[in-house]
């Protein structure tokens, strides 16, 4: 596609710079994916402690079977909705996982005052209070990228 794009602008007499060695055009999901990383940086240690919570309850079963009865026992939460874990290279599975943590929350930080594996991922109510604000910023890139690449959904 860009050696096409090359040859109409030769064609229509553009001239490129460096007879277009260095002509290149990104794609939208590598723009959006540039733009979203960015964002995370500015709560990588946030991320990463949610992270590492989801991964304890899910890479244990008494602990995930744990974590589900406290939902629906405790805070009344359905235990259908589940924690996802994320791919830290995957954005959108980022934002779906801090979109579990939110809605888990309550859970989250009743059982990790009980866990002494998980003293050292405590979220303070300062780091709490930014994941709301990175779930909204992912939240408007995942609506742009659903629009664009999922049309008929």
């Amino acid at each position: 596609m860009i050696g096409e794009i090359k040859r109409q602008l030769r064609r229509s007499g553009r001239r490129l710079l460096f007879d277009g060695t260095f002509f290149q055009i990104r794609c939208c999901c590598h723009i959006i994916n540039l733009i979203v990383q960015d964002g995370l940086k500015l709560i990588d240690s946030v991320v990463e402690k949610i992270r590492a919570i989801v991964k304890h309850f899910k890479h244990s079963i008494p602990k995930k079977k744990k974590f589900y009865e406290v939902a629906k026992q405790i805070y009344h939460l359905d235990p259908k909705k589940r924690l996802h874990g994320d791919c830290c290279v995957r954005w959108n599975s980022t934002y779906l996982m801090l979109e579990r943590a939110l809605y888990f929350k309550r859970v989250i930080d009743h059982l990790i005052k009980k866990d002494n594996d998980l003293k050292q991922y405590v979220l303070n109510e300062d780091e709490w209070d930014k994941v709301p604000t990175i779930y909204g910023f992912l939240k408007a890139f995942y609506n742009v990228d659903r629009r664009i690449f999922y049309r008929d959904s």
